[in-house]
């Protein structure tokens, strides 16, 4: 039988892979006429991609993980307005996988986490991220920024406001298989907020991003009888989770061609 602190290490283990995120299954996206499924028009801005990385902190696991290289898609600065001389813009963000003819937006490459637990088990899982559907619509991610428009042309922070559904599978312990089930997830999605500062971040050039998010608490977790639900919840849901993005240089992006980001570098960090 596997043990409770066990159970909790793979669960934080888990979940630090979390980057960039409870939901049962959403309904299909919709396909827009020269769009993407689920990807609405844009209404204004440039058609643009970014690379994203990052690291996230678990609290309760006490445990630091890279996170998996990411394609954002952007219609960068597609709304705006000037208000006191300032100019406020928001870009929505769409993540996207299997490049090519048929890339998928909304989901993120599967993260998989592979490390010691107390020192010397060998803990792995997998972690499944899609961004919210509602009405047949990819709920996209959104990026807030404020420039000043005249001298001296104030650069302030950026803002990253989002959630994402996540969901755990194929967990292992010493490669025996921790059986969470095929729909363990978190009650709500996970609440993303993420600031960038100047001059270290702007959205044209990349840049680290900083912010904490909470973990929801689980359902859905075990077969054959077997509750997980208290335990995942008790064990790693909960505030103060340190997470850090780092964003690569921001390059253009045409629609019917998926693979068009050749210029889009690996972000620095």
């Amino acid at each position: 039988m596997i043990s409770r602190r066990t159970v909790a290490a793979v669960a934080a283990l888990a979940l630090t892979t979390l980057g960039t995120l409870s939901g049962a299954a959403a309904a299909p996206a919709a396909r827009t006429a020269g769009y993407p499924t689920g990807i609405r028009p844009i209404h204004g801005g440039s058609n643009a991609a970014a690379l994203v990385t990052g690291t996230t902190n678990v609290r309760k696991a006490k445990t630091v993980v890279t996170l998996p290289l990411t394609l954002l898609r952007t219609y960068a600065n597609e709304t705006s307005h000037i208000t006191k001389k300032i100019l406020y813009s928001k870009s929505p963000i769409w993540a996207v996988t299997h490049l090519g003819k048929h890339p998928r937006y909304g989901f993120f490459p599967v993260a998989h986490s592979a490390v010691l637990g107390f020192g010397a088990i060998p803990i792995t899982a997998d972690l499944h991220l899609r961004q919210i559907v509602r009405h047949g619509q990819i709920v996209p991610i959104v990026l807030y920024s404020r420039n000043g428009t005249q001298f001296p042309f104030v650069t302030y922070p950026t803002h990253v406001r989002g959630a994402v559904n996540v969901r755990v599978s194929n967990v292992r312990v010493d490669q025996v298989p921790l059986h969470v089930g095929r729909n363990c997830h978190t009650v709500v999605p996970m609440k993303l907020r993420l600031t960038g500062t100047a001059p270290s971040y702007g959205l044209f050039t990349g840049g680290p991003l900083h912010g904490t998010v909470t973990i929801p608490p689980f359902t859905g977790c075990g077969t054959g009888g077997d509750n997980l639900d208290p335990l995942l919840t008790g064990t790693i849901s909960g505030p103060g989770n340190k997470l850090v993005q780092h964003q690569g240089n921001l390059n253009v992006w045409t629609p019917n061609d998926p693979s068009d980001c050749a210029a889009c570098r690996p972000p620095k960090g």
